[in-house]
């Protein structure tokens, strides 16, 4: 084999290794991305933000207000949003996470919660509204409080005005040895984005 048909041989091969690289690049853009309308939407509201909760003890109480504080931020390539958030003054004081997302198999919205005041990991489904940009999730659980056992059964809205204001409401009915108190809006959660 002639020098020329060597050096052209030689020459190929390097340009189609050169060429590995940039066609598993060219595959790497065009992977689907796993990102939904849903999650968008959760990336969206990341950040720092100033809150108001009003709580209601029972239907036809005065509502307990408290001012505090909550942080967002998405993970794992923005598939989960997270929050921090703790609430400093009143009877009801404590820290909370929450992870939200939105399982593209079941084609459901996915909520878990923990507080420093329950033992117990809170957990949601449910549905996605693209076009009223809300999450609405429910849950069915035992609890007790003041020595009494209650079946609760929780609905969960988190509405999206903007990427600076949302509104949480926590809807709940229980029932009880000897009653039961139909679903009330139990707590109210306004976000403002700290500026």
């Amino acid at each position: 084999m002639n020098n020329r048909i060597r050096t052209a041989l030689l020459a190929v091969a390097v340009l189609a290794l050169a060429a590995i690289p940039a066609a598993s690049q060219e595959k790497e853009k065009e992977a689907p991305s796993l990102l939904t309308p849903a999650h968008k939407l959760l990336g969206s509201i990341t950040g720092d933000f100033e809150t108001t909760t009003r709580m209601w003890m029972k239907p036809d109480a005065d509502p307990v207000e408290a001012k505090s504080a909550s942080k967002r931020e998405v993970l794992l390539d923005g598939l989960f949003l997270r929050e921090s958030y703790e609430v400093k003054d009143g009877q009801f004081a404590h820290k909370g996470e929450i992870t939200w997302a939105y399982n593209t198999a079941t084609k459901k919205v996915q909520y878990v919660q923990l507080l420093s005041n329950s033992p117990a990991m809170n957990i949601y489904e449910g549905e996605f509204d693209e076009k009223a940009k809300a999450f609405t999730v429910r849950s069915a659980y035992k609890m007790t409080y003041d020595g009494v056992e209650y079946d609760v059964k929780t609905r969960i809205v988190l509405s999206v005005e903007s990427a600076d204001k949302q509104k949480l409401e926590i809807f709940s009915a229980y029932e009880f040895k000897g009653g039961s108190i139909p679903e009330y809006r139990e707590i109210e959660v306004n976000y403002t984005r700290k500026k």
